[in-house]
């Protein structure tokens, strides 16, 4: 099977287009997916599984204005996103215009490295500073955990504490808290849960604080659209820390995206080579095979997926999604 055509084909049944809706979402192409259900509406009522069984003709064209405010909305939002970044090409162009033609004046070009000089001591110092003042203040006003592990929790509030750290960035901290469960109860649920929150959602060697960050700012440009940006973020990062699996499965997502399905598995199987516990590089990869309709390939990464946790509601929700394209 192959990855759907970019653009939606003419002429499908309302499974067909319901069927390719889905392929769609699993890409993370919205837009298509969106017109492919508008076109599912108009084509009739899906045959299987009941699909819009209770929905009748009238009702049916009252969602006809909303699937065209939202697949317009789409529109809008790649031109303004196109035009973005444009912009910021633009800008970052005439920023090192500006600045070669400084160096290239030797008295300016002077003056500048010595400002530069001085913002970056200053930079360090209140950088510092603000750490510290991040920890000992703004982060406890929040009621947010700082980087210190606090003592004398029970083993459910250092549960509770790992979570909120691994959502912070703050991967080893995660780590920490987590054997402080085992340590206080072992051979417990808790315990147990501890292990699997450790074994499937953080690194599975040590990871410098650093290269969490650039993966977070990796990932951020991944929802915002960047996804050349993010690609290069997380190609730096593999080839900086080559032992750090969340690059790789990042990447693997990139790939899905861009309709490259071969390169998302390549890397996907990289990531889980490096930690065949690494939760989220088994979702991708069953997105990926479920994205061309290889269905059996799909369910084996969500059992294993599942083996791991199986309570993982991602893992549930696309389990049910596969089981749903093997009925159109």
């Amino acid at each position: 099977m192959r990855v759907p055509e970019k653009d939606v084909p003419h002429g499908l049944t309302a499974d067909e287009y319901v069927k390719l809706s889905i392929q769609y979402s699993l890409l993370g192409w919205p837009k298509q997916a969106l017109t492919c259900a508008r076109k599912a509406f108009e084509s009739g009522k899906a045959s299987r599984r009941g699909i819009f069984k209770d929905l009748n003709p009238q009702d049916a064209q009252k969602f006809a204005p909303l699937f065209e405010f939202l697949e317009s909305s789409f529109e809008m939002q790649e031109q303004a996103s196109d035009a973005v970044k444009k912009s910021i090409t633009a800008l970052q162009a005439a920023a090192e215009l500006a600045d070669q033609k400084l160096d290239e004046f030797e008295p300016l070009g002077e003056i500048k490295r010595e400002i530069k000089s001085a913002i970056d001591f200053f930079g360090d110092q209140v950088g510092k500073a603000f750490g510290k003042t991040l920890d000992e203040y703004i982060l406890p006003a929040l009621g947010l955990p700082t980087r210190d592990l606090p003592q004398d929790l029970s083993a459910i509030e250092y549960f509770e504490l790992a979570q909120r750290y691994k959502q912070m960035g703050w991967t080893e901290q995660s780590r920490d808290a987590c054997v402080m469960v085992r340590e206080l109860e072992p051979n417990s649920e808790i315990a147990d849960a501890a292990l699997r929150f450790l074994r499937t959602r953080l690194p599975k060697q040590p990871v410098p604080h650093s290269a969490v960050e650039k993966n977070i700012q990796g990932y951020n440009q991944l929802t915002r659209g960047d996804l050349d940006g993010a690609e290069k973020t997380f190609r730096t990062l593999t080839r900086k820390f080559e032992t750090f699996e969340w690059p790789y499965g990042n990447l693997g997502l990139i790939y899905i995206r861009k309709g490259e399905i071969e390169r998302a598995k390549s890397v996907l199987w990289k990531a889980l080579d490096l930690n065949a516990d690494y939760l989220n590089a088994w979702l991708h990869l069953a997105r990926a095979w479920a994205a061309c309709l290889e269905l059996s390939e799909a369910r084996s990464c969500i059992r294993k997926a599942l083996q791991l946790d199986p309570d993982d509601p991602q893992a549930r929700s696309l389990e049910e999604i596969i089981n749903v394209l093997g009925t159109l």
